[in-house]
């Protein structure tokens, strides 16, 4: 059985003593104080002597791979993300000073109700072309400034995808205060849209842009009670039929819509 250094001290000394090789050999438990403090402060030598041979040591190849694998990833991160904020800024640049253009859906059945007689209060205005709004790029008043980049391209891919396809969207729920009406919409799963609440405008009171119902519709889903607005889900969708495309626009963008209850008048 391998003893331990201070057993084994104490053995020897034993064994000298028994020979009587050193009379002068002090006793058993007047060494013991000695042999603890000299057992101690080599230990405390044998751990510093360690920790130095660890932090000096060069790390084992596989570790050494792990690494660089590590600093590489943390690279091309800090690279992806320095892209997304020149891409960011581009977007921001472009959104202030290009043309507008907006992916949108042209629905012209909408058309057709619009035109009978007490679809929509007398001073209200019918909205032109009615169409539901996707995204909009460029001008003041585009998506791109507060959307991120990956999700802005991820968007602009998918509808340039579905460029002048016929689509199906449904009407479920009608909406309208004293300054504009709308309906929101379902939209089928393929189809991205910027709006939390797919719409389409109906008319609006003179003065009051369009854009106006996208403010509304997340006012009335937010659950806040609101006075002056009628909002009627439809019992049954409506099935209406459009096709996407993109409209460019030289135009100013409109101006921000009203806060709900302002006087437009």
């Amino acid at each position: 059985v391998t003893l331990s250094p201070p057993d084994a001290a104490r053995y020897v000394l034993e064994e000298l003593r028994s020979f009587g090789w050193f009379p002068e050999l002090k006793s058993q438990d007047e060494l013991e104080p000695r042999l603890q403090v000299a057992w101690q402060a080599y230990r405390r030598a044998e751990d510093q002597w360690r920790q130095w041979a660890q932090q000096h040591a060069e790390p084992p190849p596989h570790d050494e791979w792990i690494m660089q694998c590590r600093r590489a990833s943390e690279a091309e991160k800090q690279a992806q993300e320095a892209e997304h904020l020149r891409a960011a800024q581009r977007a921001k640049t472009a959104a202030d000073t290009g043309p507008e253009q907006i992916w949108k859906i042209d629905l012209p059945e909408v058309s057709s109700v619009l035109s009978q007689r007490g679809v929509l209060p007398t001073c209200f205005s019918p909205a032109v072309e009615p169409h539901a709004v996707l995204l909009r790029l460029g001008g003041r008043g585009g998506h791109a400034a507060d959307m991120p980049p990956a999700r802005l391209d991820a968007m602009r891919e998918a509808l340039e995808a579905l460029a002048g396809e016929e689509v199906q969207v449904h009407m479920v729920e009608i909406v309208i205060d004293d300054t504009v009406a709308c309906a929101a919409i379902e939209l089928p799963p393929i189809i991205p849209c910027a709006f939390k609440f797919p719409h389409v405008a109906f008319g609006t009171k003179p003065g009051v842009p369009l854009e106006r119902a996208a403010t509304l519709l997340e006012q009335v889903k937010s659950g806040k009670p609101m006075t002056g607005v009628t909002s009627i889900a439809l019992p049954s969708r409506r099935l209406l039929t459009g096709r996407l495309v993109l409209a460019t626009s030289t135009q100013p963008p409109p101006p921000p819509p009203p806060p709900s209850g302002a006087d437009t008048s």
